[in-house]
């Protein structure tokens, strides 16, 4: 990996000695004295004629005659009137002179306007006239002026000069390029080919070995962080990532959901058989719980608790609902056991609606409120094994009673408590073909499995089939926000059917563009990257070119979170449709950042159009969220990310 440390040369020692060959400069000094003198005065001459260009440009570009102006320029440049120029039109570049293949050292916003700005290397002024600002130049190095006034009289000291800066400079590429491929490794996205760049100094190999140690450190902590966050339940992890400090309290439904005969079954079942079950439950119980917004507290042998916070909506309806499909989960399970099984699949479950308080322990964090306790006591008070049932308290019924109905309900105190109260218990859950209707849109909410989703979409197929707009936009304005982590291939298909409806109709103008928007939309939340279909694909990459910027758009959305390879999208970071460019410079943004995506954000966050600017604010704002959270290393290492960092700070704290 690293080169034979016994090659090696210290690069200390190597540049002394190539400064200590610079010591023949010091024959030069008599001579360096008389000529100062006559440099001083070349670029005190250089400087009237720099004025002289500008002032003869003004009547030109007051015309609109840029061609004469430009003309100028190149005449005085070759003449060695100035050393460089460039003539823009607001962010436009007309014309450029700097010995190099492209404007960007020039093509800055030039603030000072007639005020000659003079550094140790260059000076420079600047005019603006009407649209037009012209900057031009010289080069007022004493050392390079004086190399032209000496070339004629010593030859032999100017020879000496260009041997050892060549010589230098090819001492410092042997010896550092190892230290540039380094920086230009760890400013990028990609860092495993850290292991392929080799060494010529002991120096930079201590640097390699230890940019290598720290790549390998993060990777590790990536990996640990990933694994502390798959160990800590969901409900304390998202307490966590909250960013507020414990302890502190909020509103949330707890659910507890037992499994009927699980001693049974671990008493007379061998341990491969029953995790092999547990997991197969614990997995559909997961994405269910995840569907309803609901996070995991707790995996208690074969008890699930986990909450519904209320700022989610009706938390209790999402309960009762989140419940519903995990008893149909369950009988998925039951149903796929073995012949010989000689057991049942049966859950039984209960909620409460309460304060919780998520607090700090002696090695971590936790949750504690009167609602642990009651649905701890609930869960006793189910008896029924032969079927699914959950229990609740009756006076939360009237907050989900569309969605079920109450087998009984009977009068019980529980322990530590000294009130007697109403439990129900149910086993009857209404069916989403129930909500069908017009009426009943609103409930759609609350049928989040793929069966439940199946259903609402072929519903909706029959709705654009028959050019029911109004209808389609009902349920599609309810069942948008549903997300889902899983699907099975029956919904990825029959997404794709109604997707398919979706743009031929909007095709033959039967429904609007805003229609087929929403579709892409709910497809894209529905159907996750490894369920999506080649069809569906398709769809998403002709509407790119639909006609509708929000149709566009959101075919952009969607293709970026589908799609390995996004380079097809630079062509959209340039439309003239703020919306289409920023999506589209979030999607390649968010793979690798480079100097075009920084000019064109940079446009948009200093545009005077209020609305560009709050596209390039959005821009900014989500990039750096997203490398903040996913790759802190590259977000202070990579040039352009460090410039939208600073443009972001600077235009948030100005509006401040």
């Amino acid at each position: 990996m690293f080169a034979n440390a016994k090659r090696q040369k210290s690069v200390i020692v190597l540049i002394a000695s190539s400064f200590w060959l610079g010591y023949v400069l010091f024959s030069c000094y008599q001579y360096y004295q008389s000529a100062s003198r006559s440099a001083d005065t070349v670029i005190e001459g250089r400087k009237i004629s720099l004025n002289y260009v500008l002032d003869s440009s003004v009547n030109p570009l007051a015309n609109d005659n840029t061609a004469v102006t430009l003309d100028q320029l190149k005449t005085s440049q070759k003449s060695f009137l100035i050393d460089f120029y460039i003539l823009q039109k607001g962010p436009k570049v007309l014309g450029f002179f700097n010995n190099a293949a492209t404007p960007d050292s020039l093509n800055v916003n030039y603030t000072r306007f007639n005020q000659l700005i003079e550094t140790d290397e260059l000076s420079f002024k600047s005019i603006k006239v009407f649209d037009y600002t012209l900057t031009v130049g010289i080069v007022t190095s004493k050392a390079l002026v004086l190399k032209k006034i000496i070339r004629a009289d010593i030859f032999l000291i100017l020879k000496d000069i260009f041997t050892v800066t060549a010589l230098l400079s090819v001492l410092l590429f042997l010896y550092l390029r190892d230290i540039l491929s380094l920086s230009k490794i760890l400013s990028g996205t990609n860092r495993s080919s850290l292991a392929q760049v080799k060494s010529l100094s002991r120096e930079g190999t201590n640097i390699l070995r230890a940019a290598s140690s720290l790549e390998g450190e993060q990777m590790n902590l990536q990996n640990e962080n990933r694994q502390f966050s798959n160990t800590i339940t969901p409900a304390i992890l998202a307490e966590m990532k909250s960013g507020k400090k414990p302890p502190y309290s909020f509103r949330a439904t707890i659910i507890r959901v037992d499994l009927n005969g699980y001693t049974q079954i671990f008493l007379d079942k061998k341990d491969e058989y029953i995790t092999k079950i547990l997991n197969q439950y614990f997995k559909m119980a997961r994405d269910i719980i995840e569907r309803y917004d609901g996070f995991i507290y707790q995996f208690v042998g074969d008890e699930i608790v986990f909450q519904i916070k209320e700022d989610r909506g009706n938390s209790q309806a999402l309960a009762i609902s989140c419940v519903r499909s995990l008893f149909e989960a369950a009988l998925v399970i039951e149903k796929n056991l073995p012949f010989n099984a000689g057991h049942a699949f049966k859950l039984k479950a209960c909620f409460t609606t309460g304060r919780m308080r998520f607090v700090p322990l002696d090695t971590g964090y936790g949750l504690s409120g009167l609602p642990l306790i009651e649905t701890a006591r609930l869960l006793n008070q189910v008896e029924e094994k032969s079927k699914n049932m959950v229990c609740f308290f009756m006076e939360s019924y009237p907050e989900f009673k569309a969605l079920c109905e109450i087998d009984f309900v009977r009068d019980a105190r529980f322990k530590g408590f000294q009130s007697q109260t109403s439990v129900a218990q149910s086993s009857q859950f209404h069916p989403v073909d129930h909500f069908l209707t017009t009426d009943h849109y609103q409930q759609l909410t609350y049928f989040r499995s793929d069966s439940d989703l199946q259903s609402v979409s072929k519903y909706l197929e029959k709705l654009i089939q028959e050019k029911q707009e109004e209808e389609s936009m009902q349920v599609l304005s309810v069942v948008r926000d549903i997300k889902s982590g899983t699907c099975s291939p029956e919904l990825s298909a029959q997404m794709t059917r109604v997707l398919v409806v979706a743009y031929e109709k909007n095709k033959a103008a039967d429904v609007s563009a805003r229609l087929l928007c929403s579709m892409m939309t709910v497809v894209s939340r529905w159907v996750p990257k490894e369920a999506v279909t080649e069809e569906a694909l398709q769809i998403f990459h002709l509407c790119l070119a639909h006609t509708n910027h929000r149709a566009c758009a959101n075919a952009i959305v969607a293709l970026s979170e589908y799609s390995d390879d996004r380079s097809f999208l630079r062509e959209y970071i340039h439309s003239s449709n703020n919306r289409i460019s920023a999506d589209a410079l979030i999607a390649l943004g968010k793979v690798d950042f480079d100097k075009e995506l920084l000019a064109k954000i940079e446009s948009y966050i200093q545009s005077r159009n209020s609305l560009f600017r709050a596209s390039g604010l959005y821009i900014g704002q989500e990039l750096i969220r997203h490398y903040s959270e996913l790759n802190p290393v590259y977000l202070q290492t990579n040039e352009q990310m460090r410039r939208l960092k600073f443009l972001f700070e600077q235009t948030k704290a100005e509006a401040a």
